[in-house]
């Protein structure tokens, strides 16, 4: 079977991608709850060890908002579907920190009709990488 590659779905699964980044952004944690998947799941922040597990994820995002929400929004997002069925979904995107900016890659799954994070990875993007915004400035 071919995966699903519908506007709707491809739509749907930017949707909960943005859906991460707000609650994130807003320290939101019941909203982070509810877009973690079940089942295994793991998530590695930028100069943090890698957790596993949706409990461990949670106390990690809880330690992280309770300094302050980040300043944290997503550029950029393309989409990649992996699995056969179409159960899968890759999202790539730029981190807007304000300050050092990431690359990250968040894997969705399909669960009970809705798009949940099964992983998240931020890191940092060197300089060399970056998008240029005016002809031949590089922030």
């Amino acid at each position: 079977m071919e995966p699903t590659r519908s506007p709707r779905e491809h739509g749907a699964i930017l949707a909960a991608n943005q859906a991460f980044y707000r609650a994130f952004a807003s320290g939101d944690l019941a909203a982070l709850e509810a877009l973690v998947a079940e089942g295994e799941v793991a998530t590695a922040h930028p100069f943090r060890p890698a957790l596993h597990g949706r409990r461990e994820i949670l106390e990690g995002w809880a330690e992280i908002v309770a300094a302050g929400p980040p300043a944290i929004r997503c550029l950029h997002p393309q989409v990649a579907w992996l699995g056969e069925a179409g159960e899968v979904a890759l999202v790539t995107c730029l981190e807007d920190t304000g300050a050092d900016p990431c690359v990250a890659t968040n894997v969705f799954v399909r669960q009970r009709g809705a798009w949940r994070l099964a992983h998240h990875h931020g890191a940092p993007l060197a300089p060399v990488f970056l998008p240029e915004t005016e002809p031949g400035a590089v922030h």
